[in-house]
């Protein structure tokens, strides 16, 4: 579903932070990864690009690649530039690296990808510069923290590249800052820790699929990337979500309508994932990943116990905050996409109170207080999340609602469920 609220982020501690006077050299900012131009490999390259696949969620790929730092000019130095582009335009993108990242080039009429660190060895061995250790972590897996301070450096023969990992939500999600130091052979070591927010083990809203874990993902410096990526991961976790419902439907017997209903819904958060992708990338950010365990049918009494909680109350929230923010973000194109959204998220809304109605029709009586029990929750929870206010920016240009409008919107919703 549209995430009406990101997930919350656990309580501050009171550590600033890596100690960023260790550092000399600055390769990613505001604006991104900087880092490529500093790099000199081995054999002169016209264009060398670091980039990254946006990951196939739960069985749908849009085959996206995002360039995350370039330099030099691509099939600049070819003969035959059009046989150059075509082949470059057939490199795979499927490595041994870290966050599916790669490396491609172009020389003369050649067009090649770096996919395995026997050919990364090939073009920065021995590594001799703190851009070419920042290379080698990046590739590893590692997220840079893109500020305005300096975030590599050199600690006697070893390099020292400042580091974030964790997104804040989820038990096991600490945002954390690290020094990390690699030695001119490629060898990579944590050195310094520093804790900078406990994961909140109660984060998650939405429609989720159940044995969801969401991958450490290091959120950017901007509250709308930061926002926005959140909202793109999310609204991807929706897919399977629709999924495992249409499938339960079916097995416990289901109208047909109500399991293409569901398969429509699976439908349109697709989508969903890939526009606030987009966006998010407009403001710096990649979408947050997630991973599904193996799914199994459950006993109708916890589909509609689930239903309820993340359906009829979390779905409908956000329905209900999509509408708003359809019509009062700043950002132009944002509020374009989100008048589409907020009108799908009503009808998917509205799916989980037929699903309700439908299931409590044939539960027994102790069933349907379980199912009670999880409606009561879940605006218990709701209601604690309301007290979290965002960047002024993501206010402002996303429509996200302050607190006080948040609570008025829960109000409403909890006025309709009494």
């Amino acid at each position: 579903m549209f995430a009406a609220l990101t997930p919350t982020i656990g309580v501050a501690c009171t550590a600033e932070g890596i100690d960023t006077s260790q550092f000399s050299e600055d390769y990613c900012n505001a604006d991104g990864l900087q880092l490529l131009q500093a790099i000199t490999p081995n054999t002169p390259l016209d264009y060398l690009e670091l980039r990254s696949e946006w990951e196939s969620y739960y069985g749908y790929n849009d085959g996206y690649v995002t360039i995350e730092d370039a330099v030099g000019t691509r099939c600049g130095g070819s003969k035959v530039p059009e046989d150059c582009e075509a082949a470059w335009s057939e490199l795979p993108t499927e490595s041994e690296f870290g966050l599916r990242r790669s490396l491609a080039y172009t020389r003369g009429d050649r067009a090649g990808a770096i996919l395995a660190y026997a050919e990364l060895s090939e073009l920065i061995d021995p590594i001799d510069s703190a851009a070419e250790a920042t290379l080698m972590v990046l590739l590893d897996g590692r997220q840079m923290v893109c500020d305005s301070d300096n975030d590599a450096g050199r600690d006697g023969e070893d390099f020292i590249i400042h580091t974030r990992s964790g997104h804040g939500c989820g038990e096991n999600e600490d945002i954390e800052e690290h020094t990390v130091a690699v030695s001119p052979l490629g060898s990579i070591e944590v050195v310094e820790t520093v804790l900078i927010e406990r994961g909140d083990p109660n984060c998650a809203v939405g429609r989720l699929p159940a044995c969801l874990r969401f991958r450490r993902w290091s959120a950017p410096r901007r509250p709308m990337g930061a926002f926005l990526g959140d909202v793109a991961g999310l609204e991807a976790a929706a897919v399977p979500a629709f999924r495992q419902l249409g499938t339960e439907l079916t097995a416990h017997g289901a109208p047909r309508t109500m399991v293409a209903a569901a398969s429509r819904s699976a439908r349109d958060e697709v989508r969903h994932a890939r526009v606030m992708a987009l966006h998010a990338r407009r403001y710096g950010a990649h979408p947050r990943r997630a991973s599904v365990g193996p799914l199994s049918v459950r006993p109708m009494a916890e589909v509609a116990a689930d239903n309820a909680a993340e359906g009829c109350i979390r779905e409908t929230y956000g329905a209900l905050v999509a509408h708003v923010q359809a019509s009062s973000a700043a950002d132009p194109l944002l509020r374009q996409s989100l008048r589409r959204i907020a009108l799908e998220e009503t009808r998917h809304a509205a799916l989980s109170w037929a699903v309700d109605a439908w299931m409590r029709s044939r539960l027994s009586r102790a069933d349907r207080n379980r199912v009670e029990r999880s409606t009561r929750i879940a605006l218990e929870r709701l209601r604690d999340d309301l007290t979290r206010d965002y960047a002024d920016e993501v206010h402002r240009l996303a429509g996200m609602p302050r607190p006080s409008q948040a609570r008025a919107l829960f109000d409403r919703l909890r006025v309709s469920l009494a």
